[in-house]
């Protein structure tokens, strides 16, 4: 006779109704993450765009206002956070390509937009006090740890 090689915990789900049974998410189940990596949008999209931006922002810096530039750096910021909302409430959160390749439209929005608006504020901060330079690159310094732990 085969012996039951089902533990109690098992014993008790296999009781209980399947609406009381705990949920078991595996990470396979979902399909945005199997084949898509959208834990690589950010070093793959932002970073090339920001370098890009910054780049070519730093070639023309003469001729640019840094005032507006600031303007047009956080109106991009403002504008790419609500399409990643418009995005996230249109394809109903479901994960597919379209949606993959919207995020890193706006990841590359977001890249510019911090190009725009790094660059906009080291160059008004370095016409004041040296402090202020200090304390901007000591803070942005602080953040980028905080965020890597």
């Amino acid at each position: 006779m085969p012996r039951n090689t089902t533990s109690p915990h098992e014993a008790v789900n296999e009781l209980q109704p399947l609406h009381n049974r705990a949920p078991s998410l595996h990470y396979k189940d979902c399909v945005c993450l199997e084949k898509y990596h959208p834990s690589r949008v950010l070093t793959l999209v932002y970073q090339p765009f920001a370098l890009g931006t910054l780049a070519i922002l730093t070639y023309r810096e003469a001729k640019i206002n840094t005032r507006r530039r600031n303007l047009f750096g956080y109106i991009i910021f403002s504008t790419s956070a609500l399409a990643v909302l418009v995005l996230d409430l249109a394809t109903s959160r479901k994960g597919r390509i379209g949606t993959y390749i919207g995020i890193c439209i706006i990841s590359g929005a977001f890249g510019v937009a911090d190009a725009y608006v790094q660059g906009g504020m080291v160059g008004d901060l370095s016409l004041m006090l040296p402090e202020f330079l200090q304390v901007i690159f000591v803070v942005s310094l602080l953040s980028d740890l905080v965020l890597k732990f």
